[in-house]
């Protein structure tokens, strides 16, 4: 039955895209968080870069700040180590597309 759901999004996604609707995506539509948030709207690739930058920076950086508070918990400091890697990662990646005016 779960793959049976899963198709039936991706049609559903598929048609929307077709008819020329655009789902809103920002985390204030599905979640609550003090992340800064997206603009409404369509945005441009620049915006949306800018935006991911601004929003991994501030997870990267609440990341590191865990790291500090667990000081003497290895295991933990560890764990959060592992998810900020790759978090950092991708947040490269977004910034090396030397992007005009990125900061």
């Amino acid at each position: 039955m779960h793959t049976l759901e899963l198709a039936a999004d991706r049609l559903r996604t598929e048609r929307a895209r077709a008819v020329g609707f655009h789902p809103d995506g920002r985390l204030v539509t599905v979640a609550t968080s003090d992340l800064p948030t997206f603009a409404d709207g369509l945005i441009p690739d620049l915006g949306v870069a800018r935006a991911l930058n601004t929003v991994l920076g501030s997870v990267s950086g609440r990341l590191r700040a865990a790291v500090e508070t667990f000081d003497g918990d290895s295991v933990t400091q560890d764990a959060i180590t592992g998810c900020l890697g790759p978090l950092e990662k991708f947040a490269w990646l977004i910034r090396a597309h030397r992007l005009v005016g990125m900061p």
